[in-house]
């Protein structure tokens, strides 16, 4: 095989903490298309595929170099119970390391070349010219995973107002992990039935949910909407089965082909988990919606068109987050889109333009932040 030819969008090393074996080289799968059960499958041949970055290699050994930092940290983290201090190095790498892997999945690529089409469809579908051909024109990325990562590097300064703490698995059922492992979300929103999308990463409300190993999961949140577990700890112990069924549904619901398991779950419970949530699985990954807008010329036509990801709206409920009053009388007024930091916003537009005249690098924003004696709250 070429060097580097199985490039895998799910890293190994995370997978590994699911392994069936002591080896950690085997893990069970559900195949969802197949509605199967397949034990103690290669670690080596899932959540990959060939050249699934390019053949240059230069996306797989950034990706590499990003994953081996990961590694040591999650490793850290899981066996030590450590927390990274916000703004601290590790504090980046953890949500690169989030971000990245959001964007970098088989769904993520697929998702782009969805959206890109419907855009594309949308838009020259008002071309007399075209209007009988056009549904027959398919665009296609040849490396899309390429262009949704380099969307990742742009904007996670976005989310580093995000607050984030580690849940604690003291249950006898395990976490189970998928393909597309890392999941958006907005209780807030959902309560609200608020318009559109409402996962952005600097959206009011956001959270993002993680599986570390079975025994353990990450959560970044909007600290000025929820309360996560207690007050003075970083760590979110739980007991309760309702609550670990919960976040394995929610897994389940993003998982896109394959769900990981360890030999501590049952493979019927994960057939019947599935089942049980098949109704909120998006049956869609991006929705493009035309908003009609006025004009001083009458026979001129303008139009607003918005893109934006699928959420997943399953009415998700977890003992340990409860939202502040504040945020439960928030009013989402006639606006579509609700930031939930507007100085994270502004210094982010202000980096971009930073970058563009040479004067920080992409990677650079902890140190732009210190320029400006930012601080969270």
């Amino acid at each position: 095989m070429a060097k580097k030819k199985n490039q895998h969008f799910v890293p190994r090393f995370l997978l590994k903490y699911f392994a069936s074996d002591n080896g950690r080289k085997l893990i069970n799968i559900y195949n969802i298309k197949a509605n199967q059960i397949i034990k103690s499958a290669p670690i080596r041949n899932q959540a990959c595929k060939d050249y699934f970055y390019g053949k240059d290699l230069a996306i797989e050994n950034g990706l590499q170099e990003a994953e081996d930092m990961a590694s040591i940290l999650i490793n850290r983290m899981v066996n030590e119970k450590y927390i990274p201090l916000r703004l601290s190095a590790d504090h980046y790498r953890l949500l690169l390391f989030t971000l990245l892997l959001y964007q970098r999945t088989q769904y993520a690529a697929d998702d782009l070349t969805e959206a890109t089409n419907k855009f594309f469809k949308r838009i020259y579908s008002k071309d007399p010219n075209l209007k009988e051909t056009i549904d027959k024109v398919e665009l296609k990325y040849k490396y899309p995973a390429m262009t949704s990562i380099l969307l990742a590097f742009s904007v996670y300064d976005l989310a580093i107002d995000l607050k984030y703490k580690m849940i604690i698995n003291n249950s006898y059922m395990p976490f189970i992990i998928s393909d597309n492992p890392v999941i958006y979300y907005n209780q807030l929103m959902e309560q609200k039935n608020s318009y559109g999308s409402s996962i952005g990463i600097a959206s009011k409300g956001l959270q993002i949910f993680m599986p570390l190993s079975p025994r353990n999961y990450i959560i970044f949140y909007d600290a000025k909407v929820y309360v996560v577990g207690y007050k003075k700890s970083d760590l979110i112990y739980i007991s309760e089965i309702p609550d670990v069924i919960s976040l394995n549904k929610l897994q389940a619901i993003n998982s896109y082909k394959n769900i990981y398991f360890n030999n501590e779950i049952i493979g019927h419970r994960i057939d019947e988990i599935f089942k049980s949530v098949k109704q909120h699985r998006r049956k869609i990954k991006s929705m493009v919606v035309e908003h009609p807008m006025e004009s001083k010329n009458e026979n001129e036509k303008r139009a607003l068109i918005q893109m934006s990801k699928k959420d997943i709206r399953c009415n998700l409920r977890l003992a340990f987050i409860r939202m502040f009053k504040s945020a439960k009388r928030y009013s989402l007024g006639s606006k579509v889109v609700h930031v939930r930091n507007e100085e994270i916003c502004r210094l982010h537009i202000e980096f971009e333009d930073l970058v563009e005249k040479g004067r920080y690098k992409i990677s650079q924003f902890p140190v732009f932040l210190r320029s400006k004696s930012f601080k969270i709250t």
